[in-house]
């Protein structure tokens, strides 16, 4: 007899991809897409609010590496409260959370009332993402897995819908209201419709039978079945056959599925070599592209055309930020190829680094924009693997805490990194040498994904 899990995610299979599916992407999309709207956010606020408070480059550093200090207490937090108390639930409490710490943000009077707002926006955020990810991948049919990268595109539109609302708002004039306080307004507006969208799917599945919950988990199998207009019999989770359900296969195995996870249990013997590598790699690109977004228009002023105009700044910024969309769509390609997903986040990740490089002497307007695009593109390109890959390589069980697990030393490199870069500005030369550590951080990354073991084609359990 199938244990519980594996019966559902054979159902899954069944009922296939289809118009659930589509919502659930949109909805779980947004969640991944208000991340990197208030991410975006940050370094606009950084910019605009650094000249009108007269800030530091290590006050602006602060600011960049709060909301990335947020976020990774809020990866772990969220990750271990959904895994034990429900994904949708903590969702749409996470997503409600954000908007009141959003309303703090814009309304903050002073320096430290806006950092401690950027750290609560952010620690929300934390739980966005890896929630949304988690509750996602939980309902997809295994011949869908790969749309895992594609929900990367969703992220970058977030840092679009921010620096197009920045432009928006030059244009037509922001009055005697600081520039920074109509984006965070703006954010705040989306993000509410953001929450209000996480009603319209369901608890995940394999959440419910792993708590012993068959009967909502059937109960939810039988409408996505009848959204996506799929005749499919429900038999196996019937409350009838719930006791054959439940059954063991062995002493041991009943065991697992019945202990609670914990930590400890991503640095198992099974464990703990990804567990490693993906907590390294992702420390890694996260400082090197958190400094990166933190400081860009401050880079844009003083390296390469040395841009001044706000318009231009943004504008350039939002070349840059676009060109992550085909990146994500490259890579949902190219984790079908030969390359996979490890080579295809090596090949990303390296390829930024050399990106990086080339910005350093980029001295015309043309390459500097050229450039620092394709850094964009190239990032998101291993960004969008790496991504799918974690979801892809723990078992359901300790699914959303080892995600949970990554993006909190993810965002721990992001935290860490604006500040120490901050410093290192205000030395002289500082910018070269800061941008200098970014690639090569950059292409340390690609050397961690080289030892990472592919997934693709396997199970990883249940």
């Amino acid at each position: 007899m199938a244990k519980k899990l594996q019966q559902i995610s054979d159902l899954i299979d069944e009922i296939g991809w289809g118009k659930y599916n589509y919502i659930n992407f949109i909805v779980c999309g947004m969640s991944w897409g208000s991340v990197m709207l208030w991410g975006s956010t940050v370094p606009i606020t950084i910019n605009e609010a650094g000249e009108q408070w007269n800030l530091s480059n290590f006050e602006e550093g602060l600011l960049g590496s709060s909301h990335t200090l947020g976020l990774l207490i809020g990866s772990y937090f969220w990750g271990y409260l959904g895994n034990e108390k429900g994904l949708l639930k903590n969702l749409q409490i996470v997503s409600l959370l954000a908007c009141v710490f959003g309303l703090c943000y814009m309304l903050s009077v002073n320096y430290y009332m806006l950092l401690l707002s950027i750290v609560c926006v952010g620690f929300c955020n934390g739980g966005s993402f890896v929630l949304g990810g988690t509750l996602y991948s939980e309902s997809l049919p295994i011949s869908k897995n790969w749309t895992m990268v594609m929900l990367s595109i969703c992220t970058v539109i977030g840092g679009i819908l921010a620096y197009v609302s920045a432009i928006f708002m030059i244009l037509i004039g922001t009055g005697s209201i600081a520039l920074w306080r109509w984006v965070a307004g703006i954010s705040l507006i989306l993000q509410i419709i953001f929450w209000i969208s996480s009603f319209l799917i369901f608890e995940s599945v394999k959440f419910l039978a792993r708590k012993d919950r068959c009967t909502e988990a059937v109960y939810i199998l039988k409408k996505i079945s009848i959204i996506n207009k799929k005749e499919v019999e429900i038999a196996l989770l019937h409350p009838i056959d719930y006791t054959k359900i439940n059954e063991p296969t062995n002493e041991s195995e009943d065991q697992d599925q019945s202990s609670k996870s914990k930590l400890s249990d991503l640095f198992s013997k099974q464990h703990s070599k990804k567990s490693i590598l993906f907590g390294l790699s992702q420390f890694l690109g996260d400082a090197a592209y958190g400094s990166l977004q933190a400081f860009m228009p401050i880079l844009l002023q003083n390296l390469g055309s040395n841009l001044s105009s706000r318009l231009e700044i943004y504008s350039t910024v939002l070349a840059q930020v676009c060109l992550g969309i085909p990146g994500s769509i490259l890579s949902s390609y190219l984790v079908t190829t030969f390359l996979g997903m490890k080579w295809t986040i090596c090949l990303g990740f390296v390829l930024s680094g050399i990106c990086v490089f080339l910005f350093l002497i980029s001295n015309v307007y043309w390459m500097v924009l050229l450039t620092t695009s394709f850094i964009n593109f190239f990032d998101f390109l291993g960004y969008s693997s790496s991504q799918a890959i974690v979801q892809e390589s723990y078992p359901v069980r300790i699914r959303s805490l080892g995600v949970g697990w990554t993006n909190a030393c993810c965002k721990f490199g992001g935290f860490i990194s604006p500040i120490i870069i901050g410093l290192i500005f205000e030395v002289d030369g500082g910018m070269t040498l800061g941008v200098f550590i970014i690639a090569i951080f950059f292409g340390l990354v690609g050397v961690c994904a080289c030892f990472l073991d592919e997934p693709k084609g396997k199970e990883p359990g249940f």
